[in-house]
């Protein structure tokens, strides 16, 4: 049985169609609300198979998952973003990965099959963290921060699921090398069009750059 876990944050341009080509590949769908000032929530809601989560005022995407998280039952999750940058579609693949591989995590690389390129600032950070992260890690992964991935039982059970906005993606790689995990990752369309962001660029990157030296230096 597997999850979808989706945290949308003004997502009611695109969250009711996301969940609608997301059912046909999982069992359930769990959205956390993280404080949308849009409809996404009542959009959501009219979703079948659907459990929505509000949270009462903007936390992070960190938070939004790790709710998420909490409300699911299955031994297998699927992380997708509600902004249909990532397929749906293509969930099968994250999930034959897993098994092909007997990994624990899946990842969906944003680098090999991207209908537009990624935005430069967008790519610098993205190539600056990864970097650090395949040194810090031995994962020989392209996209450390590809917010599309599938996490499988043993993965479920021994992470812990911290991090900060959107850091999470990236704490996780750090955590998973520590505790032994064994990591995949498979190549995903990517679609950049009309996609609004709400990270500052730079601030962003330095603070990925600092948790990671923040997370190698206490051991956490």
């Amino acid at each position: 049985m597997v999850t979808a876990i989706v945290p949308a944050y003004n997502a009611g341009k695109t969250i009711r169609k996301l969940l609608k080509r997301t059912s046909k590949f999982v069992d359930r769908m769990i959205v956390v609300d993280d404080g949308s000032k849009d409809d996404t929530f009542r959009k959501a809601l009219g979703v079948k198979r659907v459990r929505v989560v509000r949270l009462p005022r903007n936390m992070g995407k960190s938070y939004a998952l790790r709710v998420g998280l909490s409300q699911r039952k299955d031994n297998m999750v699927v992380f997708i973003d509600a902004d249909l940058q990532h397929l749906p579609e293509e969930i099968p693949k994250l999930l034959a990965c897993l098994r092909r591989n007997k990994a624990d995590i899946c990842i969906g690389s944003r680098f090999f099959d991207a209908h537009e390129p990624m935005p430069l600032h967008r790519r610098w950070s993205n190539r600056m963290v990864t970097f650090l992260t395949r040194v810090f890690t031995g994962y020989k992964v392209t996209d450390a921060q590809s917010g599309f991935r599938v996490f499988g039982k043993k993965a479920l059970r021994k992470l812990t699921w911290k991090g900060d906005n959107y850091d999470i993606e990236v704490e996780t790689l750090l955590e998973a090398s520590r505790k032994g995990l064994k990591v995949c990752e498979v190549p995903m369309t990517t679609v950049y069009s009309g996609q609004v962001s709400y990270l500052d660029g730079f601030k962003h990157t330095w603070g990925l750059v600092k948790m990671v030296f923040r997370v190698l230096i206490s051991g956490e």
